[in-house]
């Protein structure tokens, strides 16, 4: 009996299995391999987070970056000021309690909220929990992530520190981790040609 029995989406796309090939062997390679779990770190405009972006493209991974999660916030906040969600009155039978309303904004959006408004950024607490969120994701831990951070320090202890010693990334360890050396002069330099760049 001839196939094609199934249509699998494979590496190649999405191919017919005549159990001949056997394509579907690289799907369940696939599953059976961890996902990637990449930390990169790297002063401030060392290049850090152009490296980032392009190792995300290349390998399908997610982004783990506490500003790429204050500009989805950023994206929300105005989509609330433009579109606020209608308050629908809920018809309640004799006896029975109203659902409790679900808030737009979750506790750590509301709490970065503040901080924005003022003109700040979020606190090391705050940013822990971000880097948290990303991390424990579902599309994180089924494909795998970067999580890129400046190795600059906070509090007298640089984020490194700051990382193995609290549960920001639970029992797993990286996969791999990239350290950007950029001497200080070079990132000076780099910085006086961003501001130009910016000015013209």
């Amino acid at each position: 009996m001839k196939g094609p029995f199934f249509q699998l989406s494979s590496k190649e796309g999405l191919v017919e299995d005549d159990f001949v090939n056997c394509r579907h062997q690289d799907i369940i390679e696939s599953a059976n391999t961890d996902a990637q779990r990449i930390l990169i770190i790297g002063k401030p405009r060392s290049g850090k987070t152009t490296l980032a972006k392009a190792l995300c493209a290349k390998h399908e991974l997610v982004h783990v970056n506490v500003d790429n999660w204050i500009a989805k916030l950023l994206l929300k906040i105005k989509d609330f000021e433009e579109n606020p969600p209608e308050e629908e009155e809920e018809e309640l039978e004799e006896g029975q309690e109203p659902k409790p309303k679900v808030p737009f904004f979750t506790e750590l959006e509301e709490n970065v909220k503040k901080y924005l408004f003022r003109g700040d950024g979020p606190n090391a607490f705050d940013i822990e929990r971000i880097i948290m969120e990303q991390i424990n994701s579902p599309e994180a831990k089924t494909k795998g992530y970067l999580l890129d951070l400046d190795s600059s320090k906070k509090n007298d202890e640089t984020w490194t520190m700051r990382l193995r010693k609290s549960e920001m990334i639970g029992d797993s360890e990286f996969t791999n981790i990239i350290e950007l050396i950029c001497d200080d002069e070079e990132i000076r330099l780099r910085a006086l040609h961003m501001r130009a760049t910016e000015d013209n």
